[in-house]
């Protein structure tokens, strides 16, 4: 498992230094591009407030790099809104290939990121 890890990062490290030099306005965004869709990534921060705790549900895909990067990316790009794996504590969930029925908690609201991604809004606790 590590070799594939090691190989893959080998093969996105060759890509980038080979292929063409990024504006200065793409390079924030598109090293994440091979991970996670940068649309989705820029539409999570509108849609997310600020203030607001999340959560990220992942789902499989076969092919791709590894989905605990894009997870890692989210959680990244969306600071200063606070993350955490409990659901119950979350007012708003990112599912990234995984369907949001699938959550097992209300929510009220679901809004489209990107590709395969959406941003679910939870429904209050009472």
């Amino acid at each position: 498992m590590a070799v594939s890890h090691i190989r893959f990062f080998a093969q996105v490290g060759h890509k980038n230094l080979t292929g063409p030099r990024h504006l200065v306005r793409e390079a924030d965004l598109d090293p994440f591009s091979y991970f996670a869709p940068t649309q989705a990534l820029v539409a999570a921060q509108d849609v997310i407030p600020r203030d607001a705790t999340y959560s990220i549900v992942v789902g499989n895909e076969a092919a791709g790099p590894p989905v605990e990067i894009a997870d890692d990316i989210f959680r990244f790009w969306l600071v200063p809104r606070r993350y955490t794996t409990d659901l119950s504590q979350a007012q708003w969930v990112i599912t990234y290939n995984a369907a949001s029925e699938a959550l097992g908690v209300p929510y009220t609201q679901e809004i489209g990121l990107g590709p395969g991604v959406n941003a679910v809004k939870l429904a209050p606790r009472s």
